[in-house]
């Protein structure tokens, strides 16, 4: 994974987890959320194609095409959220890399999140 942009996070374990991306195209037709756990490949969290939000499982994506924004939320984090989330738009993968952007993300906004537990 190339990221264009990069940020770390940090989140309490229990709290909601909001993570940030942006993107340069003018028109796009769909934005990729996806989480990478260390030494893995990327999966596919979701999908979101027009304004407002979609939830899929516990995660809640949303797109402001006129901003140029899309937003995860992970509500009542886990440690096991601590990972490396990436966004990509579908011209992004088409640009480099086809239409092979189901198994490779070439590059987006990509953000490393820690969960931070107190005892």
């Amino acid at each position: 994974v190339t990221c264009q942009h990069y940020q770390t996070a940090y989140v309490v374990e229990g709290n909601t987890a909001s993570l940030k991306c942006m993107y340069t195209e003018s028109t796009i037709n769909s934005l990729k959320w996806y989480r990478q756990y260390p030494g893995g490949k990327p999966d596919e969290i979701m999908t979101i194609f027009t304004d407002g939000n979609r939830t899929e499982g516990r995660f809640t994506a949303e797109l402001q095409k006129k901003d140029k924004t899309s937003f995860l939320f992970i509500p009542n984090t886990r440690v096991t959220d601590s990972q490396f989330y990436v966004c990509a738009t579908e011209a992004q993968c088409e640009t480099s890399y086809g239409s092979q952007c189901k198994n490779t993300v070439p590059f987006g906004a990509c953000v490393s999140m820690s969960t931070v537990v107190y005892c």
